[in-house]
């Protein structure tokens, strides 16, 4: 039978390959009969799955025409194939596969006209040519040749290849599975991980002992310096690495939100909230005269400003609630290193009885019947006062109805009506009042401490709650909470059920409920301070439902390892990278021995050459003499070798924003590139052949980077 067939393919494409680097690895013979780079299928192929590709990408090739038949829909391909003897099979399959090669349906790398066979009497034909011999020479060689070349490229999937995956740069690799559908030297992924669990992906060397951290979807160093290999061990050899990161900082101990962890410490508006005085013990609260107290600052740097309403015990005399005029950014916030002077509330106001402090910063009592005794120094529980009492203390009323308004009605030898308005509904109610306290344990743990009070005359039911934030965990409570809610924001609400007993105004003392827990940070990082949200507590006051919060609570100095020592000084150098074709070493000081590409910094320091620079280095797999490529000057680290560095002016800094750093293996070739999202970019270039094989990782020095994702990519080729 005489076979001749045309080819029709819509398309403009070059009929070879265009010279554009190293074709993708699954483009290589399968066979050894064969050789050059392509895709191609087997007529059983074709009918078993490969018709999908022809059904999504028919329009790319229009027909197929064999002898005298015109197939112009897949259906007709598909019938051809299943009713033709294994020539006919064979030759369709042959022709087929050229008509998808010129469509460029394999992407730009393959060139299956120009596949050639390696044996036989055909050797050295070409897939093109042998399709023109074919036409009227029927004989087993022909057909035992067209079978090699139709089987001997079987690393492609069909599947690579349809529209609804689309290969846009030509690499052969649907656009769903291609690390970069822009750059065709970027192809299949290999690995990615967003890094938004703790998948035990990252395992820290025994020479750094340094953990690393997770939060939300990004992992980071915790410590000076880590190497971190990925468990991916079988990585080919010609890859290509990609990763985002960020700079948390450079001070050794810092993770998230650095400057404010580990660096030191600076409040807002350089003025120390309530809380976080409390837990500095840097506010002193005393009686000085009969009616008189002094909040005094301690702190020679900072000042400290006042939210008001904040209640302050002692045991055995009145008890106080700082006035609503004692407002932060008013002019009664207490300097560095100074004091506040606050007087009687009733003795504040034109009452037109007793008024020597007219308009001064106020205190008010809430415990009616007990004494103020000079040169008691009070303490506070983290409390504010309930909200109706604050009600009662800011508005104006008038209770008694005589037409004065309270604030300035003197009713009796304890003053004004307001502060009797206080007791008699004290006398009248349930009035439940939370504190929350905090402090840094030697452990490295914060213990908080949760205190329920209640200063009504009436016995009540409570339900107490907390929150445990993001990247704390509750280590114990002294109280187990009655329930323990998981959060969608990575929070933990703790609640306990609590019955208090009332006690009138002019108790002596009131019933009380302390609970103490101690949390611990998730991340393994020192910090400088933590603060934590209020409590709060719900009851019935007797009149309805009411809810009470406490102040924030902070604490400080948090040695997270309890080694007693923030190490949170400066550091000279940092760099972070990725790592290829590493494994772990134990006799190498970085922990494993391969290749780092880093984005680094040096200051002027010992034998090391200052400033901003891309770096690619080779760590040794064993000491070796006299190697000082990075050092100016005598400094010699003899199992790190510098390949290559490209200085540059900071251009690409990772301090605060976003750079994804690559790192391309390609047999001895190796290339880094940064960039960042400001169209900056540096590289760098080398050639080793010190290692072949290994797996991907990740690297920091002295700062705190902090990666958002990482790729693992087959590699085609180096940039130009």
């Amino acid at each position: 039978m005489s076979v001749a067939a045309l080819l029709l393919a819509c398309t403009t494409a070059p009929t070879t390959a265009p010279n554009q680097g190293p074709a993708p690895s699954f483009m290589e013979p399968t066979s050894e009969a064969v050789r050059g780079h392509a895709c191609a299928w087997a007529p059983e192929q074709l009918e078993a799955g490969a018709g999908a590709l022809l059904q999504d990408r028919w329009d790319d090739l229009d027909a197929v025409r064999i002898g005298g038949l015109t197939l112009d829909s897949p259906d007709a391909v598909q019938a051809f194939l299943e009713t033709g003897t294994n020539y006919d099979r064979e030759l369709a399959a042959l022709g087929l596969n050229l008509a998808m090669d010129r469509a460029r349906l394999f992407g730009r790398y393959a060139d299956f006209q120009d596949a050639s066979l390696l044996r036989g009497e055909l050797a050295g034909t070409k897939a093109r040519e042998l399709f023109e011999v074919a036409d009227g020479e029927l004989s087993v060689e022909l057909l035992d040749a067209m079978t090699e070349l139709n089987r001997g490229f079987g690393g492609c999937d069909y599947t690579w290849y349809l529209v609804s995956g689309a290969d846009f740069d030509g690499d052969g690799v649907l656009d769903t599975e291609d690390c970069d559908d822009e750059d065709a030297l970027v192809g299949l992924r290999l690995l990615q991980d967003d890094l938004s669990a703790k998948t035990g992906s990252f395992t820290a060397t025994d020479q750094l002992g340094d953990d690393w951290a997770w939060d939300g979807n990004s992992v980071y160093a915790t410590s000076g310096g880590q190497e971190a290999m990925l468990q991916d061990d079988e990585s080919p050899v010609d890859v290509v690495v990609i990763s985002t990161l960020t700079a948390l900082g450079t001070q050794p101990g810092c993770g998230f939100d650095c400057a404010d962890e580990c660096a030191e410490y600076v409040p807002q508006d350089d003025c120390w909230t309530d809380y976080q005085a409390l837990a500095l013990g840097i506010l002193d609260f005393e009686i000085t005269e009969v009616g008189l107290a002094r909040l005094t600052n301690s702190d020679p740097d900072y000042d400290v400003c006042l939210e008001g309403f904040a209640m302050w015990d002692w045991p055995g005399s009145q008890s106080l609630v700082v006035g609503e005029d004692v407002l932060e950014g008013s002019t009664y916030r207490i300097a560095a290193g100074g004091s506040l002077d606050l007087a009687y509330g009733s003795w504040t106001t034109d009452n037109g009885v007793y008024s020597p402090y007219l308009e001064e910063p106020t205190f008010w009592c809430y415990q009616a019947g007990t004494s103020l005794d000079t040169g008691t120094h009070y303490a506070s529980i983290g409390a504010w006062l309930p909200q109706d009492l604050q009600d009662i203390l800011s508005d104006d009323s008038d209770e008694d109805v005589d037409g004065v308004e309270d604030h300035v009605d003197w009713a009796g030898a304890a003053g004004v009506q307001t502060q009797y308005n206080v007791w008699a509904y004290q006398d009248a109610h349930a009035m439940v009042a939370v504190g929350k306290l905090a402090e840094a344990t030697t452990s490295g743990t914060v213990e908080v401490t949760l205190t329920v009070q209640n200063r009504g005359a009436l016995s009540t039911s409570a339900s107490l709650e907390d929150t445990v934030p993001s990247s704390w965990s509750l280590v114990s409570c002294d109280d187990t909470p009655d329930s323990e809610t998981s959060n969608a924001d990575d929070t933990t609400t703790l609640s306990w059920d609590l019955s208090l007993s009332g006690c009138t105004s002019d108790c002596a003392s009131f019933d009380e409920v302390s609970i103490t827990c101690e949390i611990a940070y998730n991340l393994a990082t020192d910090l400088n301070h933590v603060d934590l949200p209020a409590a709060s507590v719900t009851y019935d006051d007797g009149a309805g439902e009411e809810t009470s919060w406490s102040m924030q609570a902070a604490a400080f100095d948090i040695d997270t390892d309890g080694d007693g020592d923030l190490f949170c000084g400066e550091t000279q150098r940092w760099r972070a990278g990725v790592l290829g074709r590493a494994e772990l070493d134990e006799d190498q000081d970085e922990g494993f021995h391969g290749y780092r590409c880093a984005l680094a910094r040096n200051s002027a320091v010992d034998c090391f050459a200052s400033g901003y620079f891309l770096q690619i280095a080779a760590f040794l797999d064993e000491a070796e003499d006299d190697v000082s490529s990075e050092c100016e000057g005598s400094c010699a680290n003899p199992t790190f070798d510098e390949l290559a560095r490209t200085n540059h002016l900071g251009e690409v800094d990772i301090e605060g924003e976003d750079v994804e750093l690559r790192f391309w293996l390609v047999g001895e070739d190796l290339y880094c590139e940064a960039s960042d999202g400001e169209g900056n970019s540096v590289s760098a270039s080398a050639t080793d052949s010190r290692f072949s094989a290994g797996a991907t990782g990740m690297s920091t020095l002295n700062m705190f980077a902090d990666y958002d994702d990482v790729e693992l990519c087959e590699a085609y080729g180096l940039p130009e």
